[in-house]
């Protein structure tokens, strides 16, 4: 995909690997709840870990400033998610 493309390029590239957003939270969840419309779910084996937009910025702009971020993935979250 658009991943594998980057890697190919010479363009620098460092990649924020997540699963969600808690912004998100509230449209998926809350609104159709109170609307008593359907929701979507994951199975209870799938795990999420959902992170603040502001959080992710700061890592964005954090990887700017290290050299040693460059082309290199990082997968966000903890060891259960």
């Amino acid at each position: 995909g658009i991943e594998n493309k980057l890697k190919q390029s010479k363009i620098p590239y460092t990649v924020f690997r997540l699963t969600g957003f808690y912004q998100g939270l509230i449209e998926q969840y809350a609104i159709p709840i109170l609307e008593n419309l359907p929701i979507w779910v994951t199975n209870e084996n799938t795990r999420v870990s959902y992170m603040d937009t502001q959080d992710i910025a700061k890592f964005c702009l954090r990887s700017l400033q290290l050299p040693e971020t460059i082309n290199k993935t990082f997968f966000l979250g903890g060891p259960k998610a």
